[in-house]
């Protein structure tokens, strides 16, 4: 049995690599410093006497409250807003959008799965550069960079749902990313 799981794994790793690999182009389309993960980002695998166990992402472990992320953003010097609709929806929520400078955070709680993905594609219209969009189950938001990302109290890029990198060279949307692999 171990010797299958192992066989698993190993091929896994091989298709990874491979999906992974270069094109073999030497210059790189402008697109590819998007990033978009969807699905389940971060589990662990626990195997012992040959029972194996997924684990995913708790939510709790990824999102920080509404209260959390507040008081450590005031912390670090953040100008907070509060709304109590979505970013560019007519849905009540509980949106919160921190400002320092450049540094933004922008996270709306209250969603639905649903709502939460309409969410971020208003984040991506809205936000034309930015570290990370995302919706992680029923929380949608965007964070300008890493230093915002850890200033909100977030401690991993874990996510049960789409996550979504943009720079400045990207020329594809994450609208038009979810045309081409499907929503």
């Amino acid at each position: 049995m171990k010797k299958l799981h192992k066989l698993i794994i190993l091929i896994m790793s091989l298709l990874f690599v491979a999906a992974c690999g270069s094109s073999g182009q030497a210059t790189p389309k402008p697109h590819r410093c998007n990033t978009v993960n969807m699905g389940m980002s971060h589990f662990t695998i626990n195997i012992n006497n040959g029972v194996t166990q997924y684990i995913p992402a708790s939510i709790d472990d990824i999102i920080p409250t509404k209260e959390a992320l507040i008081a450590s953003l005031q912390e670090k010097g953040y100008e907070i807003e509060e709304f109590d609709a979505a970013l560019g929806l007519d849905i009540p929520a509980q949106r919160v959008l921190a400002r320092n400078g450049e540094l933004f955070v922008d996270i709306t709680y209250g969603l639905t799965v649903e709502q939460a993905k309409q969410a971020v594609l208003h984040y991506d219209d809205a936000y034309p550069l930015y570290y990370l969009a995302a919706q992680n189950e029923a929380y949608a938001y965007v964070i300008s960079d890493r230093q915002a990302f850890d200033d909100a109290g977030f401690t991993s890029l874990a996510n049960i749902g789409i996550q979504y990198g943009r720079c400045e060279n990207c020329t594809t949307s994450l609208r038009e990313l979810w045309e081409m692999f499907g929503d």
